[in-house]
């Protein structure tokens, strides 16, 4: 039984499914279980097996557990993400550590919201798309291969490092994730990179040429650092490729000459926008998509 004043395992597992799914609280009363160590109440095996958001490091929902309710204590885990024993010694728990899972776990919630956002809107069908966020100069959230975007769930979102390979075990990137890492590596500034299915955008890249480029148009401002409506917003076309390192090259080639591009278009595939973080890149995918819509109906309009 719990200490005086210690939640439930129960309570606590129903408080954590509440707060948005974060894990799987279901899987952790499966398999938790509390029981005394060293004559302090300890959580022996608990979280085994639990979908937590971070798999690749500290169990946070562990973690609030253990500050609500004994000593900090150090504790084994995997970079499976299963949270194992505690060891029986006293251990500090790392504030960096905190620090890092925690922005882990809200990166990944804004790249949740967003996906349903996109998909209510109708630009991420079927399992298109792919979305990430920086993490710090060398690891990103990234969605997994083959997810939902408009069905996102907190296992869904995995570290990778900045030259796009996997740093969960089981666990593959999308197949573009090359794209996304090397807008970090070449503009520090760059937080969120968002990559969308359109039909607008699709349609239009397939329409345009090498470059689509749209002027005069008031939502031009909504775009980090653009001030007025009297200018010109160029959007570089490239030719679909599977060899995506190749791709990568042209895009960054691209942007050495032309730094104050706000996005691309791939021909027949998509849009990649970027912002400083998650809010300015969502911002820059509803700019795109009216600009793309405004551009499609009236060259829609000429022709009739």
């Amino acid at each position: 039984m719990p200490i005086k004043g210690e939640p439930s395992l129960r309570q606590f597992a129903f408080q954590q499914q509440r707060n948005d799914s974060l894990f799987d609280a279901g899987a952790c009363l499966r398999n938790a279980s509390i029981k005394r160590v060293n004559g302090l109440t300890g959580m022996s095996r608990a979280c085994d097996g639990a979908h937590c958001l971070d798999r690749s490091g500290f169990c946070e929902a562990l973690a609030m557990f253990w500050r609500g309710t004994v000593p900090r204590r150090s504790v084994r885990y995997a970079r499976t993400g299963r949270c194992s024993t505690l060891s029986g010694t006293p251990f500090p728990a790392s504030d960096s550590a905190m620090s890092a899972d925690s922005d882990f776990q809200a990166k990944a919630a804004g790249l949740i919201e967003a996906g349903r956002f996109f998909f209510r809107r109708g630009w991420v069908p079927a399992t298109s798309s792919n979305f990430s966020a920086r993490l710090d100069g060398e690891q990103a959230a990234v969605t997994r291969s083959g997810a939902h975007k408009g069905r996102l769930a907190g296992d869904d979102i995995m570290r990778v490092d900045l030259a796009g390979n996997s740093l969960e075990a089981g666990k593959r990137p999308s197949a573009e994730t090359l794209l996304h890492t090397t807008l970090y590596g070449r503009d520090p500034a760059v937080g969120c990179v968002l990559h969308t299915h359109s039909v607008n955008a699709t349609v239009l890249s397939r329409l345009s040429g090498d470059v689509l480029e749209f002027s005069d148009y008031e939502l031009q401002k909504a775009f980090s650092g653009v001030t007025t409506h009297a200018g010109r917003l160029q959007v570089p076309v490239f030719e679909n490729d599977q060899d995506i390192p190749r791709l990568a090259a042209r895009v960054l080639a691209w942007l050495e000459h032309h730094p104050e591009t706000y996005g691309y278009l791939i021909a027949g595939h998509g849009l990649y926008t970027w912002g400083a973080g998650i809010a300015d890149a969502v911002r820059h995918v509803e700019a795109f998509e009216f600009l793309l819509e405004c551009e499609l109906l009236t060259r829609r309009l000429q022709h009739e």
